[in-house]
């Protein structure tokens, strides 16, 4: 039997834990907030393809349009960008600032921010948005510019939260044609519920420790970083359609040959020539060479059966036909 008074405190002990599953539920959502693993979100994949993938909070969504495939970029230039004048200049720089540095481990030439600034001083006004004309000022084949969506922080007491977010492209600057885009918004947040009066202390700390300046710089270098990291990197590979790559001096059959590269080998892409007939490379030594465009494909599926490799004195005593580039003598 029980008494009137445990009678009583039954209904109040459930309550109490009751309340502090609840709190407990709250809590664990901040910290699940705090250090969720972002999706990535290919939009050149269809519905269908998908499925039910779900997004999540925090997802970093991203487009290679098939410009970038055709002819990938050499020369990235980091334009300044916009924020609609909500934010300070050395805000919007740091943004910027961070962009740069994450872009430049790639393989693509980048040009020094103040390069970009100088030229963009010394340009007309009317041409400061012109694709072309910048591109021809900074001798740079592509820029990143967009917007900056998201900057800045806000502290309620126990908890706290700082976001930072992106809408960039990077965009061709001969023909003014889009390459990449992405978009994202990176956070970060601080903070528990508190069960005891330390913890209400500790709480406050790590709510108030979330909002300063230093998180902030972390949360952009998070933005940048997980957007840069689905621009594809430079290292492209061609195979070769015929029996050997002939890798020359010189975008044109009048240069000489200086190697034969086999049809089992592969060579790194650099970009096409003006006239597209022909593709700058790079071999496994890491020299620069020319091939013809039509005796290589992206597509390793598309590679012959393996030939016999010529001899490379035979091939240089060969003709070739001037047209074609291919030799006249079997094997060539």
């Amino acid at each position: 039997m029980f008494s009137k008074k445990q009678m009583t405190a039954r209904p109040v002990l459930r309550s109490t834990c009751t309340l502090r599953a609840m709190l407990a539920a709250v809590s664990a959502g901040f910290l699940l907030s705090a250090c969720g693993t972002p999706s990535y979100v290919n939009e050149n994949r269809s519905r269908a393809e998908m499925g039910n993938d779900t997004p999540s909070v925090e997802t970093v969504s991203y487009k290679i349009h098939n410009a970038f495939r055709e002819q990938p970029p050499l020369c990235v230039a980091v334009l300044p960008l916009d924020d609609n004048g909500k934010l300070e200049p050395s805000q919007r720089e740091g943004v910027r600032r961070i962009f740069y540095a994450q872009l430049a481990p790639q393989k693509k030439r980048d040009v020094e921010l103040q390069d970009v600034d100088n030229a963009l001083l010394a340009l007309p006004e009317e041409f400061r948005d012109d694709p072309v004309a910048l591109g021809y000022a900074l001798e740079c084949d592509t820029m990143l510019t967009g917007r900056i969506t998201h900057y800045g922080s806000g502290f309620y007491g126990l908890y706290s939260n700082v976001s930072v977010g992106a809408d960039v492209k990077l965009i061709r600057t001969t023909d003014g044609a889009v390459l990449w885009e992405g978009r994202h918004v990176a956070s970060s947040h601080g903070g528990s519920v508190p069960f005891t009066p330390v913890g209400l202390v500790s709480g406050m700390v790590r709510a108030a420790n979330n909002v300063n300046g230093e998180q902030l710089d972390r949360v952009t270098n998070d933005l940048a970083r997980r957007l840069v990291s689905t621009i594809p990197d430079n290292t492209e590979f061609l195979y070769a359609r015929v029996p050997a790559i002939k890798l020359r001096t010189g975008p044109g059959s009048d240069y000489p040959v200086v190697d034969l590269y086999p049809a089992a080998g592969k060579l790194e892409y650099i970009g096409p020539s003006e006239d597209k007939d022909w593709v700058t490379v790079r071999d496994t030594a890491g020299q620069l060479a020319y091939v013809l465009a039509q005796d290589v494909t992206m597509d390793r599926e598309a590679v012959p059966p393996l030939l016999p490799t010529p001899d490379m004195a035979s091939c240089q005593d060969a003709d070739f036909d001037p047209e074609t580039d291919i030799a006249l003598a079997s094997g060539c």
